[in-house]
């Protein structure tokens, strides 16, 4: 019998892929977040730029037309994904660590009807 002993996925591996529209070029991006600690690990140059330049403003433009405001885009999911939406899709998988890519056994849990 499989041990059901697994361990917490508290981080997120997200895949940034820069939109096409955007008329200044944008470098695709890896990176890993846990919004728990607010913890940003990987090729976050960039993307703790942006971060910095909403927090300055206060509050970004979504490309529905709307605004979200920016208090702490680092642990509240709408916030980051208002700013890095601008410029990015994102295609965010959860992994237990930094640095750890998706493996098959975590994408069988996630499919599981027990979490659905």
């Amino acid at each position: 019998m499989k041990s059901q002993n697994h361990q917490p996925l508290n981080w997120i591996r997200i895949e940034l892929i820069p939109l096409p529209t955007l008329s200044e070029p944008y470098p695709q991006l890896v990176f890993w977040w846990n919004p728990d600690k607010g913890l940003l690990e990987g090729e976050v140059d960039l993307v703790e730029k942006l971060i910095h330049q909403a927090i300055a403003k206060g509050v970004v433009s979504t490309v529905s037309n709307g605004t979200v405001e920016i208090t702490n885009p680092y642990q509240k999911p709408t916030e980051l994904a208002a700013i890095l939406g601008r410029y990015y899709w994102m295609n965010p998988q959860p992994v237990s660590k930094p640095f750890e890519d998706i493996d098959t056994e975590q994408l069988n849990i996630l499919d599981s009807p027990s979490i659905q």
